[in-house]
């Protein structure tokens, strides 16, 4: 989730509702004496608790798929920001990792050149740990060092990337299956580590916790199809497709 700038800032560019428990009402024997009203709440007004099955389920979706997307190689990202004032405003891009350690990607996105500046939108490739812009000519020019700007490759990276995200997601519920882009997909909701998603998604903050929900494809492969991170007042959402589907980058230098 693939960020640009030109020296922008220093930034360097995944269910629903538990199933409940339904409390039956007790009732008493029938009496001439009038029993004492009881202090205590009723059964029904409890509050509903979360299905074990629910959390099984939930459990067992995130292995599944922190397991895939510490593996995948290349995948396509989707990235929108709603309400929130971020570098990036959107994201549309191939990434890959791949060779080893060079983070590549090709796509557009809109991004602020300045923290107080307004969107502008833009083609871009990243390679050789580089960023270029594309040009009204048809040519790309060198803008930074990548690593000033944002690491393609940590989209996918093992420690850092999504599959990370995936795996760091505290108290997980699953909800009934939806399907997202044509695949059929089980949301898992909960919380992470505000800095966690931050290395994916910068601007999001190093602290706090945050409300997240993944769909994950229902089968194998357990692929993360969609991620929806909400930060107050806004949200982030990042949807993904062609998962490992090799990815050819434009040359820069024509």
């Amino acid at each position: 989730m693939n960020v640009l700038k030109r020296r922008i800032s220093h930034i360097s560019v995944a269910v629903f509702a538990a199933a409940a428990l339904s409390a039956s009402a007790l009732t008493g024997c029938g009496s001439d004496t009038k029993a004492p009203e009881s202090t205590e709440a009723s059964p029904t007004s409890a509050a509903p608790e979360t299905s074990p099955t629910s959390v099984a389920q939930a459990d067992q979706l995130l292995a599944d798929s922190a397991e895939v997307m510490k593996s995948l190689r290349a995948v396509h990202v989707n990235l929108v920001v709603n309400n929130l004032r971020l570098q990036m405003e959107t994201v549309d891009a191939d990434v890959t990792n791949e060779p080893k350690g060079q983070g590549r990607a090709v796509g557009s996105a809109t991004i602020r050149m300045a923290p107080d500046a307004d969107p502008v939108p833009m083609d871009f490739v990243i390679q050789n740990k580089t960023t270029y812009t594309k040009g009204p000519d048809g040519r790309y020019t060198a803008r930074a060092p990548e690593d000033k700007i944002y690491r393609p490759g940590v989209v996918l990276s093992p420690d850092k990337g999504l599959g990370n995200i995936i795996a760091q997601v505290k108290n997980p519920k699953a909800g009934e299956p939806e399907t997202i882009a044509g695949v059929r997909t089980v949301p898992v909701t909960g919380t992470v580590d505000a800095a966690v998603v931050n290395a994916v998604i910068p601007g999001l903050g190093d602290s706090g916790e945050l409300p997240i929900t993944l769909w994950i494809a229902e089968g194998t492969p357990a692929n993360l199809v969609k991620m929806d991170v909400t930060k107050d007042p806004g949200n982030v959402v990042v949807t993904l497709s062609k998962w490992g589907e090799p990815v050819t980058i434009p040359n820069t230098e024509g």
